[in-house]
């Protein structure tokens, strides 16, 4: 089970990344703007609340693969949203 405990922690700083990234990105070509703000800062709370809810399944849900399931989909849909940004 600490493997996957463990993989709650590698998913959310690889969506971190991918967030700097395209933050930088987006700066880098000149091409951030207020509405590009406004969705990095809609992703992050989503990513604030993936955060939390890794601790609450470490603590509680631990032994429910489910969860995990629905946590690596949320997850892939804030990667498709940072993806999306521009």
């Amino acid at each position: 089970m600490k493997n996957k405990i463990e993989e709650l922690a590698t998913i959310i700083a690889l969506v971190k990344e991918d967030l700097k990234s395209k933050e930088k990105a987006l700066i880098d070509a000149n091409a951030f703007t207020s509405h590009s703000q406004g969705h990095i800062n809609n992703i992050t709370i989503k990513i604030k609340a993936l955060e939390s809810d890794a601790i609450e399944i470490k603590e509680r849900y631990a032994d429910k693969p489910d969860v995990f399931v629905n946590f690596r989909k949320r997850a892939s849909e804030i990667i498709k949203e940072i993806e999306s940004l521009d």
